[in-house]
């Protein structure tokens, strides 16, 4: 037993990315792919995916939203833990990004558990009739929208389902009094204090039981009670 948090070390991070990582060769090239077609290098990590995966598959998941597809990375780990009959909605509004991951969900073979939607995420929410609720909502996209995301997510949510969102570290600058960025990623300002702001709001938020992770850039999950 220890009350203090092991550091990850390059060694450990190493340990976990060779035995519990989700990425097989597949994720790996579609991500060097991707990179040369200049699609940002910001997916989720091996060991998130495969924490992903696990979580779908002890809540017995079988629909899943994603808000931000990028390449397909996460969309297609996430596929992959859910029986046949299972179904990953990912949302995208960029046309590189969207074009790119249909192409490789069709080479993944996963063409019939993933459903890709081209446009504003919020257009698709507004409009979702489905009779079936959601299992688990992931939301990797633009971070000022959260609040907005889980709010018109929450109906959609069964009981016991799960809010799972990444970069709640806000890029490792959570804490950081005055967060500085270059010229190039200056906009990103705002989202740190957007993640600040969503992480109190929905760990203050009654319909939720909310817990932090340590993995990637840190990953937020919240259980609708």
């Amino acid at each position: 037993m220890s009350a203090q948090r092991t550091e990850i070390t390059p060694e450990l991070d190493d340990y976990i990315n060779e035995h519990f990582s989700a990425e097989d060769e597949f994720l790996a090239g579609l991500k060097r792919q991707g990179l040369m077609l200049k699609i940002p290098d910001i997916q989720i990590t091996a060991d998130q995916a495969r924490f992903l995966q696990f979580l779908l598959i002890s809540i017995g998941a079988k629909r899943v939203l994603e808000i931000g597809t990028l390449g397909g990375y996460s969309a297609i780990a996430m596929a992959r833990a859910l029986p046949e009959d299972g179904k990953v909605i990912t949302l995208e509004s960029n046309n590189l990004h969207y074009s790119y991951a249909l192409e490789k969900v069709d080479e993944a073979g996963l063409s019939h558990k993933i459903e890709l939607f081209h446009g504003f995420a919020i257009d698709y929410l507004n409009s979702y009739n489905s009779n079936e609720l959601l299992d688990l909502v992931f939301m990797d996209a633009d971070k000022s929208n959260l609040i907005k995301y889980t709010e018109i997510c929450t109906p959609l949510l069964r009981k016991g389902g799960i809010i799972a969102v990444d970069n709640a570290f806000a890029l490792g600058n959570l804490t950081v009094e005055n967060p500085e960025f270059d010229e190039t990623h200056k906009h990103r300002i705002k989202d740190v204090y957007a993640v600040r702001e969503f992480n109190m709001w929905i760990k203050n938020n009654p319909n939720y039981f909310t817990s932090l992770l340590t993995i990637g850039d840190g990953l937020l999950l919240a259980v609708k009670l």
